[in-house]
């Protein structure tokens, strides 16, 4: 395995592509921090090293053995633990997860690049949302976006920037904050910027987490555009849905495309299919045992279609 120092690998590559240390830095690390890698004064962490590599065109993956990057073992055993004790929502574990969120407040605990804060910042925000304090989690999902993208400024384009999966997390949850502190018509557009986004960096990805996380995205977006009334890009949204879903195996958020799809066309006039749509989609969650939300979807179609569906 050849080996590299980051300093030069860096420079050598940001020389190459012909980039400026402030042009490679922007929404990454500072231009200081930058300058300090180039000097070989400062060792960048994983998450870091794997944005400026991504920036550069390259795949980081190829270098991970042969470079040494800076890591937080302790902030990554707190992460872990926070994602186990999340992973089973019960009363003792989400105290358990306050407690530890209320000792870590201060971003110093973290370093500069803020991989592991903005984690436990969006850890913060979920805690937050299940409280129903949404103007507190508006505020906490503002941070951790700022933590790796300082720049941004609420209703900024995001669609061009290059996302890491938590960032795509942030965004995802503030554009559903922005249904309850501003307006549907912000939300619907921030989840098209991250769609956007997702299909410039992310869409070859198998990564299940991502799978599950992009397919609701999807969902969510159909959703605002239903409030907003535009039935035909909601539509185009439901097909990137059912395409990618079908793709991945992911049928939940599958149904519920299909769910939104039927609805925009019963809006269009096209009884026909809309109708035929909705009852597979209500037979898809029946056979996936969803329960609940067949029953939801059943009462839906009856209450604002007139469809008494099986």
């Amino acid at each position: 395995m050849p080996q590299y120092r980051a300093d030069i690998l860096i420079k050598e590559l940001r020389a190459k592509k012909g980039l400026t240390q402030q042009e490679l830095a922007q929404g990454i690390c500072s231009n200081d921090t930058l300058s300090r890698i180039e000097r070989g004064e400062r060792v960048p962490s994983k998450f870091v090293f794997d944005k400026l590599m991504q920036r550069l065109g390259e795949d980081a993956e190829q270098y991970h053995r042969g470079v040494i990057t800076k890591s937080n073992k302790v902030a990554a055993q707190q992460k872990n633990r926070i994602a186990g004790l999340l992973r089973v929502p019960t009363a003792e574990n989400l105290a358990e997860v306050d407690e530890m969120l209320a000792t870590l407040e201060n971003s110093e605990f973290f370093g500069e690049d803020g991989e592991y804060f903005q984690y436990f910042l969006l850890a913060k925000t979920t805690r937050l949302i299940h409280q129903q304090n949404f103007a507190a989690a508006h505020s906490s999902v503002l941070a951790a976006i700022k933590v790796t993208i300082p720049s941004y400024n609420e209703g900024d384009d995001i669609s061009t920037h290059l996302l890491t999966f938590d960032e795509m997390r942030a965004f995802n949850i503030l554009a559903g904050l922005l249904e309850m502190v501003d307006t549907v018509e912000n939300s619907a557009k921030l989840y098209l910027d991250i769609i956007v986004a997702v299909e410039l960096n992310f869409l070859d990805s198998n990564n299940l987490e991502f799978i599950v996380q992009y397919s609701g995205i999807l969902y969510n977006a159909s959703r605002q555009l239903i409030q907003i009334g535009d039935f035909e890009q909601c539509i185009a949204i439901c097909d990137k849905c059912t395409d990618f879903s079908f793709k991945h195996g992911e049928s939940y958020n599958y149904s519920l495309c299909m769910i939104n799809k039927a609805h925009s066309l019963l809006k269009m006039g096209q009884k026909e299919e809309g109708k035929a749509l909705y009852q597979d989609a209500v037979t898809l969650l029946r056979l996936l045992r969803r329960t609940q939300r067949y029953e939801m979807a059943k009462k839906y179609a009856l209450d604002y279609h007139g469809l008494e569906l099986e």
